[in-house]
């Protein structure tokens, strides 16, 4: 044999003798710290998940606010700009960005479901694994030299150091669980299960030898395990699972990447299975609701069949439109070919309109332009102040005067049963009459016609005059007669003055015209 060899055998064999092997388990005997450190990072990180819950609920609910803000202007807008077309699309845009902030707050009840699932499942693994170590450190005292459960190192027999949960398990520490955080989220990261790994051995720790600790007693020797008898299984579980002692006695940490296997941690695998649904919701950054909004509003089909039948006169199906691209670029050509161009033209031309100031109507907006209409005070104020004026003059007073009968023939026509139509008021079922059979009753008929001619033969004298009027003063000196109710001949409305008498006309149009819109 080579004698170099024999050297190197030689001294293995003496680094043998004077390296300690650590022994194996022994029942009752304390546990170092050091391999729960990664489980109770985890526990950790589990007492913070309402905050990673409510992080992202926070994210989707400023999404569905951002898509109501972008609606109300949209609405207003349809009230008060003169052209019927540009009326009829913003009326069409506002029902669709309805719908795109009701999918907003779909998606904002769905993620509080699975985030309430997730948030209880942890709040009972991470119970559980705090009990365990808490009860494990409260039999242990600081350096203790006759027994204990945990300790950070063992230096020789009776002679250890520990000083408590807080300084390498403060994760499995008992603590208060704060409220969740109105302003920025203290947790926006989700707790990581991967990261805990196997201890496949937990050993003594080292020469301390004291054995007092019956929580980590042999579970299949009766007499000296916690309760005096067998664990069920010969195996006791602590921490949910993740902790294990059999009856060798093997302590050890079990890994969380695959719980799907591991019966004996079915607490942790219907969590990470709560913690998938909740993280498979994807969200959308709110700055961009512009963005969602266009994307929305293409694939409407129901405001795409509108924007065909205002823009291009056509009478399509939703998805007809769709297939159509010479529509499609006509709707894009209004409305913008593409996300930015709806923010940056589209939306600023509407939200830069002008809306005077009104003290009776507590309308008062930054900078007086829709832009500055921020809350939903504000919104129902002009949704009130619209609804009962007008902005603008009809082109056609013949024309606008017909509109009372119309639309009211329209609302009786629409009903097809015999009893809804009897129940409707002013509407009159004709099982003999051809075509409709639900029609306007006929002395309300000549009443609106009646006074639509009296509305129309006033030749618009007042209206022309208020019309000329081109400074406060000179409207506040238009002759005439001035209505009930009215301090003036003419008012202010838009930085125009108009004929009041006008305005009280058209309350009636307006009030029929609402609830025609609740029927078609």
């Amino acid at each position: 044999m080579n004698p170099s060899q024999n050297k190197g055998y030689i001294l293995i064999f003496c680094l043998a003798l004077v390296v300690p092997t650590q022994a194996a388990r022994t029942a009752k005997h304390a546990a170092l710290t050091q391999p729960f450190v990664k489980l109770c990072t985890l526990i950790g990180e589990l007492k913070m998940t309402h905050e990673y819950v409510n992080d992202k609920l926070k994210q989707q609910a400023e999404l569905t606010n951002k898509l109501e803000i972008l609606a109300d202007p949209l609405d207003i807008y349809s009230q008060a700009v003169a052209d019927t077309a540009e009326a009829r699309l913003a009326t069409a845009l506002t029902a669709s960005a309805r719908r795109a902030a009701d999918q907003a707050g779909d998606t904002e009840v769905t993620l509080a479901r699975h985030g309430l699932t997730l948030a209880l499942r942890a709040g009972v693994v991470a119970g559980q694994a705090t009990e365990f170590f808490e009860i494990m450190d409260q039999v242990t005292g600081d350096n203790p030299t006759a027994g204990g459960c945990l300790i950070d190192t063992g230096s020789g027999t009776a002679v250890s150091s520990y000083t408590g949960l807080k300084t390498k398990l403060v994760g499995c520490q008992s603590q208060a669980i704060p409220e969740a955080t109105a302003g920025n989220a203290k947790q926006t990261a989700k707790p990581d299960f991967d990261a805990v790994t196997a201890e496949a051995d937990i050993s003594d720790p080292g020469s301390y030898t004291q054995a007092n600790c019956f929580l980590l007693a042999d579970p299949d020797s009766s007499g000296t395990g916690p309760a005096g008898v067998n664990a069920r299984h010969n195996k006791l579980l602590y921490a949910a699972g993740a902790i294990q002692l059999d009856g060798t006695p093997l302590l050890q940490v079990k890994a969380l990447k695959d719980t799907a296997s591991e019966p004996t941690l079915s607490r942790y695998n219907e969590l990470k299975q709560a913690q998938a649904a909740f993280d498979q919701i994807v969200l959308t950054d709110p700055t961009t609701a512009d963005k969602v909004l266009y994307e929305f509003i293409m694939q409407d089909q129901t405001f795409l069949k509108a924007a065909a039948a205002v823009i291009s006169n056509a009478n399509k199906t939703g998805a007809q439109v769709l297939g159509d691209t010479n529509i499609m670029n006509q709707i894009r050509a209004k409305i913008g070919k593409n996300d930015a161009a709806f923010t940056a033209n589209y939306l600023k031309t509407i939200c830069g309109i002008t809306i005077a100031d009104n003290n009776e109507w507590g309308i008062k907006l930054t900078d007086k332009k829709l832009s500055g209409l921020t809350n939903t005070e504000e919104y129902a104020h002009l949704l009130t102040f619209f609804a009962l004026t007008s902005q603008t003059q009809p082109e056609n007073k013949e024309c606008d005067s017909q509109v009372h009968v119309t639309t009211a023939e329209k609302v009786c026509n629409a009903i097809e049963k015999e009893q809804e139509c009897n129940h409707t008021k002013d509407c009159h079922y004709d099982s003999k009459k051809d075509g409709k059979k639900c029609t306007l009753k006929k002395t309300v008929k000549e009443k609106l016609e009646n006074e639509s001619q009296e509305k129309g033969g006033k030749d618009g004298k007042n209206e022309s005059k208020c019309g000329e009027a081109k400074i406060e003063d000179e409207c506040k000196k238009v002759p005439g007669k001035i209505p009930e109710g009215k301090k003036a001949v003419c008012g202010w409305i838009e930085g125009k003055y108009q004929d009041s008498s006008f305005l009280l006309n058209r309350k009636f149009a307006l009030m029929v015209s609402a609830f025609a819109a609740l029927l078609f």
